[in-house]
């Protein structure tokens, strides 16, 4: 079998971690003495950098190293198949990377996640403590109403590329934040995720499904032009892209993630209206409710620590006062279907009182806490 581009399906190995930097310098030899972290496959081999006018790139520096002179450079490669822990791996990685280029002129290149620094900004580029979003980028791709967002860098998890697709450029944050939150994901596991897993995304459930068909192997050829030239075969097989869909219930006919990320855009706007940072609960979560709740235009929401692992906290009431006895437990997703304007306040924290009354809401929620306070204190 082979690709749309002619190259060859290749069985994947065991998920692996791995980092991939092309390195130039200018007139100077890098220092070359590394030892080898414990667990880890180092390899450091001549490549030739060769950016051509079409080759993609990202990041603030990424339009200067373009126009740069590079030619002969050297590929520093980092591969374990230790999956836990990855953030002391990615950690080690740019230590190396800063190690090997101190003092000298040039460029440092990201393969994986195409993004170039020069080598006098390594320590900012490459830190000590990476976070998710620091292990890859996304692109937007927009024609004014549809968009295509794509990763580049969760490669170096050992896990297929995200594609996304949705209408409305005002997504593009909520979409970066479902890429954030699923490295997040990837980085919590110890054993690979399998290729058409589902999972919880806030209020919705999203699937992957492998654009290669998965089952026979990936196809490198998924991966821009530019990563398949800088990185030997031997050394990177590929992993190929995912699409991202959502998961429909009974009834609902969602082609793309466009509603998904409205729903996430709606609470994440109130969150931050109010200085807040939270995840909303499942619509498969439980709240105790009235019946009433979806009949009338007034009613308060109060919302506790859940007592459980499918409870959401939240209790709704109507303007009348229920007793505890004439409370029932629905879904989130049920009370979000009798009243939809529940939606968007769902994922205010525990200890948030609303009180709500036809398009008015008054909402009584928890401080931000102040990153300068010291919790060591008291």
């Amino acid at each position: 079998m082979v690709c749309p581009n002619g190259c060859a399906i290749v069985r994947a190995a065991v998920p692996s971690l791995s980092c991939f930097f092309a390195i130039h310098t200018e007139g100077s030899q890098l220092n070359l003495e590394l030892n080898e972290p414990k667990g880890t496959r180092l390899s450091l081999e001549p490549c030739q950098l060769l950016v051509m006018p079409d080759d993609e790139l990202f990041g603030p520096f990424a339009a200067a190293f373009s126009h740069a002179q590079h030619g002969p450079s050297v590929l520093l490669s980092l591969v374990t198949d230790q999956l836990a822990h990855p953030e002391r791996f990615f950690s080690e990685a740019h230590r190396l990377v800063r190690k090997v280029t101190y003092g000298h002129k040039g460029w440092a290149l990201d393969v994986l996640k195409l993004w170039p620094a020069p080598l006098e900004r390594a320590a900012d580029a490459f830190s000590d403590e990476p976070f998710a979003d620091d292990l890859f980028t996304a692109a937007f791709r927009s024609d004014g109403h549809r968009v295509r967002a794509e990763t580049f860098g969760l490669a170096k998890l050992g896990h297929r590329e995200l594609s996304l697709q949705y209408d409305g450029d005002e997504l593009n944050h909520d979409a970066l934040n479902l890429c954030v939150h699923f490295t997040e994901f990837l980085m919590e596991r110890t054993v690979p995720l399998p290729e058409r897993a589902a999972m919880s995304y806030g209020f919705d459930r999203i699937k992957l499904e492998p654009l290669d068909g998965g089952g026979d192997g990936v196809f490198r050829g998924w991966h821009p032009p530019l990563i398949q030239r800088l990185i030997p075969q031997s050394r990177f097989l590929g992993t190929g892209v995912a699409s991202v869909m959502p998961v429909n219930r009974p009834g609902e006919h969602e082609r793309d993630l466009t509603e998904a990320l409205r729903r996430a855009r709606q609470q994440r706007l109130v969150l931050e209206a109010h200085g807040l940072d939270a995840e909303s609960p499942h619509q498969d979560d439980t709240a105790l409710a009235c019946a009433c709740v979806g009949t009338g235009d007034a009613f308060t929401g109060t919302r506790v620590e859940p007592d459980g692992p499918r409870e959401s906290g939240w209790t709704w009431m109507c303007a009348q006062k229920h007793s505890r006895r004439e409370l029932g437990y629905s879904t989130l997703g049920a009370l979000v279907g009798r009243f939809p304007v529940l939606l968007k306040y769902l994922a205010l924290p525990p200890g948030s009182v609303i009180s709500l009354r036809g398009a008015q809401a008054n909402l009584d929620v928890p401080k931000p806490l102040d990153p300068d306070d010291d919790d060591s204190q008291g």
